[in-house]
């Protein structure tokens, strides 16, 4: 079990750990081209004091090869009120940012499948997630997300990579985030995650495109 202090007098925009991991071996530097995440997870006690944009709970990887590009997806408990406060429920989102690509934009995986604010305060919840990577050239990529057993997103129209670059899924990483900008927090939260587990079949070989 790995404990996650956000302490009274941290400004958003930080995370307090960064724990990250992923399987290197393979034939392409351990790319996946699908992968399954489980993990548990608590927001210790009664309710939590969430930043104005939500807290970032946890990150995941893909691409890119070239070091100008930025790609990541983020977990993000959504504060749906938009002002700092506290809350002991919330919706959740998947965010993808793309930084550097041509032609591409950010865009925000909302709960298409339960609008139900199932991560609540004081309880364990489990999380599941698969994603599989799109066609280069194609919207067909997927991304599913299950808390406990109840299915909250799943999209088979995702863009993970890109003719610019096709580098696939290389790193899961908890570094929960308070936020974007603004704000500081006027007491201490904790969280909890516990029994992270991740799979997935390897990338075999390096598509090409044109560049």
């Amino acid at each position: 079990m790995f404990q996650t202090k956000f302490p009274r007098g941290f400004r958003a925009g930080l995370g307090p750990v960064n724990l990250g991991g992923w399987d290197a071996a393979g034939p392409v530097k351990g790319q996946k081209r699908e992968f399954y995440l489980s993990l548990w997870v608590e927001i210790v006690g009664a309710d939590f004091e969430n930043q104005k944009f939500g807290t970032k709970m946890g990150f995941l990887h893909w691409g890119p090869a070239q070091p100008r590009f930025i790609s990541q997806g983020i977990w993000l408990l959504k504060n749906n009120r938009a002002v700092q406060g506290v809350e002991s429920s919330w919706r959740m989102t998947f965010y993808q940012e793309f930084l550097g690509f041509p032609g591409m934009r950010n865009r925000i995986l909302h709960q298409n499948r339960s609008p139900a604010a199932l991560m609540t305060a004081g309880r364990w919840h489990h999380w599941e997630v698969v994603a599989v990577k799109n066609t280069v050239g194609q919207a067909n990529g997927v991304f599913d997300w299950w808390i406990d057993g109840a299915q909250i997103m799943s999209y088979s129209d995702v863009v993970w990579v890109t003719p610019a670059d096709t580098t696939g899924f290389t790193q899961w990483k908890w570094n929960p985030t308070w936020g974007g900008e603004g704000g500081v927090r006027t007491r201490d939260d904790y969280m909890l995650i516990d029994h992270v587990y991740l799979s997935g079949p390897p990338q075999t070989s390096v598509e090409t495109s044109p560049r």
